[in-house]
């Protein structure tokens, strides 16, 4: 796990613009908290999240996606449901 952390931080700072850094911070994280969930870290009833405090567009169709990746069905439809 460790070195796969350090992979996505590198990649993060070797970024050429901004958008790039986000894209690839924001995919770090997603990526090591999947890697959890499917280690057992967390439990299935257990909602992970990546969001943004200043969400764009961009980052609100990441959000989506990775809710999908990172959740059960049955939960990313409760919270869908509730964000309405």
């Amino acid at each position: 796990m460790h070195l796969r952390v350090v992979r996505h931080s590198e990649s993060a700072r070797a970024a050429r613009t901004f958008a790039d850094h986000v894209a690839n911070s924001y995919g770090a994280l997603v990526d090591v908290l999947a890697e959890l969930r499917a280690a057992g870290r967390f439990a299935d009833d257990i909602f992970l999240i990546v969001y943004s405090s200043d969400p764009g567009p961009d980052m609100e169709r990441r959000e989506l996606d990775a809710l999908a990746r990172l959740n059960r069905e049955e939960v990313v439809k409760a919270y869908k449901s509730a964000a309405r």
